[in-house]
């Protein structure tokens, strides 16, 4: 069962500049009576300018103060920020741009979609005189702008141009950045590195689907051959956490290093989902569409994945979880001391010869051995 996780992010976690509305600016003048403007915004710490521009009343574009200013006021005034957030009027991340139609209120509910805006697959982060930026690389950037335009309302901006001519980039906005960000305890420039993996690996189950889901749809492969998903990636350290993020789901999964070049000297890294990984990773993702849509499936490859799962036999893989019930229980009742075949398989009640390929399997691990024969105990 998926729960329904959301996280809020407020607005004092964010970058960015915001204008209050006019009936608790009123309540703002009301507060500082008749002190001058300048000798308060001296006291305050900040200049004459900012304080007039956050207590403006009217609509122009420079009406907006940057959230900092903003709160370092309320702060001197002891306000509470919650209150002080639900009465922003308009929110924008930068002087420049406005965004007439964004569903932004705060505090924002952070879902598990958020996290497909953000990752290490096709994703770069680039940098300007004033800050980092992310940019998602893709043959057809429309599912994520219309992802975007239904989580924030916002119509990002794209343009051709990138690893090839038909390759389009699309900017993310800042706002879901940001707020993935604050959740995940990063910076921007981390979002495309090891760090964003190894933080995501705290986040809610929801939250890690998502993000795996994402990875695969930007390097990953639906193979309808061996009936599984697998990354292809150069970097092993990312592919190592990946590996990890698997686990910690609950999907069986393996890594493969692949040497390819002309000389055989560039090694890459394949991050398999066993069949099984696949089958439980896609009932996953099938729950999790049924609370937000297509949105939370895997866009183009939806398809191909669910023609991969339709292969799939589903009496072998009840085989292997039953399998792996019985090396549970072997194991248990071998924590008591030295065991006899005999008491295992009454205990088990279980053929022999399926008892003997369970055993098989556990003293190939290394986790079993066997004393003299008919007995066996655990390897210490």
């Amino acid at each position: 069962m998926i729960k329904k996780n959301k996280f809020f992010v407020h607005a004092w976690q964010l970058n960015g500049f915001a204008r209050l509305n006019i009936k608790f600016i009123r309540k703002l003048e009301a507060r500082i009576k008749n002190k001058p403007i300048k000798y308060l915004a001296k006291d305050i710490g900040i200049s004459t300018f900012v304080l007039r521009t956050i207590l403006r009343r009217g609509k122009r574009k420079r009406s907006c103060a940057r959230i900092k200013n903003i709160f370092t006021f309320i702060d001197f005034l002891g306000l509470q920020r919650d209150e002080v957030e639900r009465n922003i009027e308009h929110f924008k991340l930068s002087s420049s741009v406005e965004w007439e139609n964004a569903k932004i209120k705060f505090p924002l509910e952070v879902n598990p979609l958020w996290f497909r805006c953000v990752g290490v697959g096709d994703f770069s982060v680039g940098y300007n005189k004033w800050r980092y930026y992310v940019i998602w690389h893709q043959n057809s950037t429309k599912p994520m702008r219309d992802l975007i335009d239904n989580l924030v309302g916002i119509s990002p901006y794209f343009w051709l141009g990138g690893y090839s001519e038909k390759n389009e980039r699309l900017l993310i906005p800042s706002i879901i950045v940001d707020a993935c960000c604050s959740i995940l305890n990063i910076s921007r420039k981390e979002i495309t590195t090891t760090k964003f993996i190894k933080a995501c690996l705290r986040l809610p189950k929801a939250y890690r689907i998502q993000v795996l889901a994402q990875t695969i749809v930007d390097d990953g492969y639906c193979d309808k051959v061996h009936n599984r998903v697998s990354i292809h990636m150069k970097n092993k350290q990312l592919i190592q956490y990946l590996h990890k993020l698997c686990q910690s789901l609950s999907y069986p999964s393996t890594i493969i290093t692949r040497s390819m070049g002309r000389h055989k000297t560039s090694r890459f890294y394949d991050l398999i989902l066993t069949v099984e990984g696949t089958f439980k990773f896609y009932n996953d993702l099938k729950q999790m569409m049924k609370i937000h849509g297509d949105f939370a499936g895997l866009w183009n490859k939806q398809d191909r994945l669910e023609e991969v799962v339709k292969k799939i036999d589903l009496k072998r893989l009840r085989r292997i979880e039953e399998n792996r019930e019985y090396r549970h229980q072997i194991l248990q009742l071998m924590k008591k001391g030295i065991i006899t075949t005999n008491e295992l398989i009454d205990s088990l009640k279980i053929p022999r010869t399926k008892f003997f390929n369970l055993m098989y399997d556990l003293k190939k691990k290394g986790l079993v051995k066997s004393i003299r024969k008919g007995i066996y105990s655990l390897c210490r």
